[in-house]
């Protein structure tokens, strides 16, 4: 029994002795860190910082009690190097990041909050946090009249060039992001369904960070749809490859068809089309290829209604 009191007393002591570092120098963890710009990687001043505290890390919905509690906000301001720093936090689990509201539209936080565990009084943490002068879209894509399309290939455009810069597709959601835009910059959207239908988007960025923005595809049918064989006079020999954009006029519409194709050495392709007017774009593709190695047809293609595959001829070398 009394080795059982012993025991009991040892236990009560160190019970103690922990309650005492909690309550009484618990406030005396630290996160420092920096702000950095992207692109350039320059420290950025003047931007404001929170910690937001989560919860205790043992008992996170059980904090309250604790000096700063679950929910306490701190700010700080970084320096000339882009440093910040929060002293007398209380062990638990923090929400670091930038405040949006203090921020300037020329820039946004670069990725979202990070989060950090501080175990003991005296642990001490470092948090590394970006801000941008770029900007980026945040889209999703859909049929009028009915639900979002997964898996569509988005392209992004400078306005009025005809070779993508950037490239991705819809996720499960219909969703797509394209990042690294300069600010007041026109940017083509063009989201294309596996049929060849598309759908152009031209939307301005104004301000650094993710914007909203929609593209709405018009109800389509794909039945009707011809067979068409395409001969092209190559512009150059050799071991080069080349493709084919088939494309509705006018190529600027906010909809309409386009596909592309891979020609063969003899400069031979196929394609299923729809009615209307189309122009044909060809250009080196595969490693090596240089973008500006692209020729239009100085002269459009018609497609009607039939059965039978159409077979036209495309003649480029004597063409601009």
């Amino acid at each position: 029994m009394l080795r059982c009191h012993r025991h009991f007393l040892v236990f009560a002591s160190l019970l103690v002795v922990a309650t005492l570092v909690l309550q009484g120098d618990a406030l005396a963890a630290d996160i420092k860190g920096s702000v950095t710009l992207v692109p350039g990687g320059q420290p950025s001043n003047g931007v404001w910082v929170s910690a937001k505290r989560l919860g205790d890390f043992l008992t996170a919905s059980k904090s309250a009690h604790v000096a700063g509690g679950r929910g306490q906000i701190k700010i700080a301001v970084t320096d000339a190097q882009g440093a910040f720093s929060f002293h007398d936090l209380a062990p638990g689990q923090y929400e670091v990041s930038v405040r949006v509201d203090s921020l300037p539209p020329t820039l946004a936080p670069g990725g979202g909050p990070v989060s950090t565990v501080l175990v003991s009084a005296q642990d001490a943490a470092t948090v590394d946090l970006t801000v941008t002068k770029l900007a980026s879209f945040e889209g999703v894509v859909r049929r009028q009249g009915a639900g979002t399309l997964t898996g569509l290939r988005v392209q992004a455009f400078h306005h009025g060039d005809n070779k993508a810069f950037a490239e991705t597709w819809t996720d499960e959601r219909g969703v797509f992001q394209i990042g690294g835009l300069e600010r007041s910059v026109a940017v083509d959207l063009v989201a294309t369904t596996s049929a060849g239908q598309y759908c152009r988007v031209t939307k301005t960025p104004f301000k650094a960070g993710s914007q909203p923005v929609e593209i709405v595809l018009l109800p389509w049918n794909p039945s009707t749809r011809r067979r068409v064989v395409v001969t092209v006079n190559l512009p150059t020999g050799g071991d080069r490859h080349y493709e084919l954009d088939w494309i509705s006029k006018p190529e600027e519409a906010p909809t309409g068809y386009r596909t592309t194709i891979a020609l063969d050495r003899d400069g031979r392709g196929e394609l299923d089309s729809p009615e209307g007017v189309f122009l044909v774009r060809v250009r080196e593709s595969g490693p090596g290829a240089a973008p500006e190695r692209a020729w239009t047809s100085a002269r459009y293609y018609r497609v009607d209604a039939g059965t039978e595959p159409l077979n036209t001829h495309v003649d480029l070398n004597s063409e601009p």
